[in-house]
């Protein structure tokens, strides 16, 4: 037969190429499926291995980091009629939370560097004032220089619909940011229109995001109607994304405390 076939997929897939044992083709075909299939996955050293066995053929599947994170992806092997439709399912939404200064956002650009793809950093702030246009200029000067950038206040489910890839990271600085710039709108119902865009379209976004928010109902909470409803319009948004994403961290202080999913 042929030799061993050798696909590599994308971002962080790509250290551990999937490879092809004499008896498995590139593609596959309905003829191919002549037996149940039988799927063994297991986390060794921070790694995942999928074992898939169809027909007395053997398909081994690597992956690293994230990727353990979604061991039923083989699923989606036997489902799809070629390898590259895997790595197009493949997703993975995590959701960085913390306080002022907790380091959640060194935290979200270093997961983005070290997932091996390439990053687009999304801005929800708007430069209105000095103070704020210092603490963008302190973003910008830590980030990479080779990042994307898009900037977008409002319309957060149509920039990622339109970047989210399955080679691709996008990380987003902040969600309470982009709550504040919809609730400061005239129109009252333009931010649950976005939030439940944001919401519904999630579930279909391939590759990985990364989501920055600001935990804000931990202290007092000032007076004023618009005050107390943001602070409950942003609980509420965290816990739907929280139910959505496959890991969730809180950070205090510099360090991790993942709540969802593998520890950090």
């Amino acid at each position: 037969g042929p030799p061993p076939r050798a696909i590599h997929g994308a971002g962080r897939l790509n250290r551990h190429p999937c490879r092809f044992t004499p008896q498995i083709p590139v593609e596959f075909r309905p003829a191919w499926f002549n037996g149940a299939p039988k799927i063994k996955s297991k986390i060794k050293s921070g790694s995942l291995r999928i074992v898939v066995t169809v027909g007395g053929g053997l398909l081994l599947f690597c992956g690293s980091g994230l990727a353990r994170e979604r061991p039923e992806s083989a699923a989606f092997i036997l489902a799809s009629r070629s390898i590259h439709d895997f790595y197009r399912a493949y997703s993975m939404l995590q959701l960085i939370l913390g306080g002022a200064r907790s380091g959640k956002s060194r935290l979200a650009e270093k997961l983005a560097s070290d997932s091996g793809l390439s990053v687009t950093y999304i801005a929800t702030s708007r430069p209105l004032d000095g103070e704020m246009n210092q603490r963008i200029a302190l973003h910008r000067g830590r980030r990479p220089g080779h990042w994307g950038l898009i900037e977008e206040p409002l319309e957060l489910a149509r920039v990622l619909g339109e970047n989210a890839a399955a080679n691709h990271c996008l990380l987003v600085d902040c969600l309470t940011l982009w709550l504040t710039n919809l609730l400061m709108l005239e129109d009252a119902d333009r931010m649950a229109f976005e939030r439940d865009q944001l919401l519904q379209t999630l579930a279909s976004l391939p590759g990985e995001i990364i989501f920055v928010s600001n935990e804000t109902g931990l202290g007092v909470v000032p007076l004023g109607e618009l005050t107390r409803r943001y602070v409950d319009e942003a609980g509420w948004l965290h816990q739907a994304l929280a139910e959505r994403c496959q890991r969730v961290v809180l950070t205090v202080a510099g360090l991790p405390l993942t709540l969802k999913g593998t520890a950090l």
